[in-house]
């Protein structure tokens, strides 16, 4: 795997993403291809299968804020809202959570994640993206 690198965009000052492309200084991206006049490569974002975007119903400022990055980049993503912390019961905490010093909010945390990757297990995806608000 190729380290996190800086990358020029044409609309937007830098950012920082995985790219399985070297790129050398000057490359921009356009239209979310890489442009350098020998070739061209999909942006990361493209070889993905699906987005995952981990929040809590009630955090509607925080789903609006993560929604507008994605949108910057022309992206969306799937809403893992499943396992909010009033959605714990007894029965789950004692089947998950044996004896754990965890809060509410990092055992929802957790069940949220592991939503997620089971989402993508089932899908048979290969490459997905999880993140949070």
């Amino acid at each position: 795997m190729k380290p996190l690198k800086k990358v020029k965009f044409e609309k937007y000052e830098e950012a920082i993403f995985y790219d399985p492309v070297i790129h050398k200084r000057g490359q921009t991206y356009t239209n979310g291809v890489v442009m350098d006049g020998e070739r061209t490569a999909m942006s990361p974002a493209q070889h993905l299968d699906s987005i995952y975007l981990i929040n809590v119903r009630s955090f509607t400022d925080r789903l609006k804020h993560a929604r507008a990055q994605l949108a910057r980049f022309n992206l969306q993503a799937e809403l893992v809202h499943e396992w909010d912390a009033d959605d714990l019961t007894e029965e789950i905490d004692k089947r998950y959570f044996a004896s754990s010093d965890l809060s509410p909010a990092q055992k929802s945390c957790s069940m949220k994640h592991v939503t997620a990757l089971q989402r993508i297990v089932d899908r048979g995806e290969r490459f997905a993206l999880v993140l949070e608000d």
